[in-house]
């Protein structure tokens, strides 16, 4: 949990500046000059979507690099022919932000038996936001679908909570209802959802 960096390469020298993400992964398996050029195309959008995550940037350049780590970690098995590079390296970053929110989950659980009350900036209705985020983030199309099924005030509600990223009591206030019935319709609509994609 060091200072928040990232290292950079400005010349690659052996890698054409016109090869494809894909044929970057292929060539890294021999190339680390390749995989370099990989980082840096990808770096901005992995940790800017961790960013918008977890909400601190010391944890986003964590978990920034310990995608790549594990990108590089597997690059022998990637296939152009399964998916595109960006695609690949979303589904790692998914993986390691659903580690965090366990390990995230595991301490707090610890520290509640230990009597330790510390600050953190995720409670349990986040962990469940991301969690569904990350389960419904392969079936955009389907998704939409699914969220037009969806009853008037379920389908306000989550998309309140999910798209503008309201708190309950912002809902409750905007729906005229109170905070334990906004919660119970976006816990609701995403149960749908989930249940409408599986």
């Amino acid at each position: 949990m060091g200072q928040t960096f990232r290292a950079t390469s400005q010349h690659w020298m052996s890698v054409p500046s016109a090869a494809t993400n894909e044929e970057l992964l292929q060539r890294s398996v021999a190339d680390p000059e390749a995989y370099g050029v990989f980082y840096d195309r990808q770096f901005d959008q992995i940790f800017g979507w961790f960013l918008l995550r977890t909400f601190a940037a010391e944890v986003a350049a964590d978990l920034t690099a310990e995608t790549f780590a594990a990108a590089l970690g597997s690059v022998h098995r990637f296939s152009p022919h399964k998916g595109e590079a960006g695609a690949w390296l979303q589904a790692i970053a998914n993986n390691q932000l659903r580690h965090w929110l366990r390990r995230q989950r595991v301490a707090g659980r610890s520290r509640a038996q230990l009597g330790m009350h510390m600050h953190s900036s995720f409670d349990d209705d986040d962990f469940d936001l991301v969690d569904a985020r990350l389960a419904l983030v392969n079936h955009i199309g389907p998704l939409h679908q699914a969220v037009d099924r969806l009853s008037p005030q379920l389908r306000e509600a989550v998309l309140l909570r999910v798209v503008e990223e309201l708190s309950y009591a912002e809902i409750a206030e905007r729906l005229d209802t109170t905070v334990g019935a906004a919660r119970v319709r976006v816990s609701r609509a995403l149960a749908e959802l989930t249940e409408a994609l599986s």
